[in-house]
């Protein structure tokens, strides 16, 4: 029997959870002496129920990944594992209909399905383990393997105590022996139109924008002291935003129309590029070798019990040209040391 010590908060949530009818993490059981000192005994696991095989030499593997391009990034290195373990099978990766670009960077991944009604009107985040499993069987009735990458609220309260990418191994039931990172590939297509647009000048990728990502106050005038900065030495500015810091010149471009693929393809040709972490940020640190500046916050997700850089450090990915700092850009002082560092950076030789 494992033992496990939780915060109140986050035992109500968890016990609520497996509360759901088929919950793949098995039974559990709460004793405390008050309301302050609670424990939560895990007497079962099944992992069986969040992953399981028939066996077959050529399986037919679904992987289901609800909503995030940064997730579906970091499985790559899953699928090349697979892909080792059972070179003819079949993978198809369910997810929701605004993240299907974000597969097309793997190669792996033989089909991409997406959402059917009423689950894609639905929020991504609440949906319960039976539902998930009601739209892998519909898309892929004929599926061997069903691998949960992202299994949403009824199972990250456990999970979330460790790193991103060794909970898609535990989930997947792989081992994580570092030998084998994620890495994705650009399609031909979407580099030669990329080339199309971008200048003939070196020029810097700025990511600014970061939907799960707060910016604190002194956030734009980071990026603005940052984009001229930038200019004077000489490089030309290609912004992802639709919100430009200075007015457009054939110095400072935005590109913020772009799909997240053609965005993807114009970092592969920068420089360099400097952006807050973001699924476009993990994207693109899988797609090229190019020296990446990763703003991370330190903001935290609410179950988490260390910084996010650990929880979500691009270094225990793999991505070792990847600069991680950590900053919320609360402050003047943040900002002007964070502006600093991250020229230092961008104007050292590579």
């Amino acid at each position: 029997m494992n033992r496990y010590e939780f915060s109140p908060t986050i035992l109500q949530r968890l016990y609520r959870a497996t509360r759901d009818p088929g919950h793949p993490l098995g039974s559990f059981r709460i004793t405390g002496r008050n309301r302050f000192n609670w424990t939560l005994h895990k007497t079962r696991l099944r992992p069986s129920r969040i992953y399981f095989t028939n066996n077959k030499t050529v399986p037919k593997i679904t992987i289901y990944i609800s909503g995030s391009f940064g997730d579906i990034a970091m499985n790559s290195g899953i699928t090349a594992k697979l892909k080792i373990q059972y070179p003819e099978s079949e993978i198809t990766l369910v997810t929701h209909p605004k993240f299907k670009e974000g597969g097309l960077l793997n190669p792996d991944y033989d089909k991409i399905s997406t959402f059917p009604s009423p689950y894609k009107e639905k929020d991504i985040w609440k949906l319960s383990y039976q539902e998930i499993r009601e739209i892998c069987s519909v898309l892929c009735p004929d599926q061997d393997q069903l691998i949960i990458c992202q299994p949403t609220n009824w199972c990250d309260q456990y999970l979330v105590r460790t790193h991103l990418y060794a909970m898609q191994h535990k989930l997947a039931g792989l081992r994580d022996d570092k030998k084998i990172y994620p890495r994705l590939i650009v399609p031909s297509f979407w580099i030669h139109k990329a080339k199309e647009s971008i200048p003939d000048t070196p020029f810097i990728c700025l990511f600014r924008a970061a939907k799960s990502v707060h910016s604190g106050s002194f956030s734009e005038r980071f990026w603005k002291k940052l984009a001229l900065n930038l200019i004077e030495e000489g490089y030309t500015i290609l912004d992802n935003t639709q919100e430009p810091l200075i007015p457009e010149s054939p110095k400072y471009k935005t590109i913020g129309h772009k799909s997240f693929l053609e965005s993807v393809a114009v970092s592969t040709l920068a420089q360099k590029s400097i952006g807050l972490r973001s699924g476009m940020l993990d994207a693109i640190a899988f797609s090229t070798r190019k020296p990446l500046y990763c703003l991370n916050p330190r903001l935290r997700h609410p179950t988490l019990t260390f910084p996010v850089v650990e929880w979500a450090g691009f270094r225990k990915m793999g991505a070792e040209h990847v600069r991680d700092s950590v900053n919320d850009l609360q402050n003047l002082l943040e900002a002007e040391t964070e502006l600093n560092k991250c020229l230092n950076w961008a104007l050292r030789e590579t």
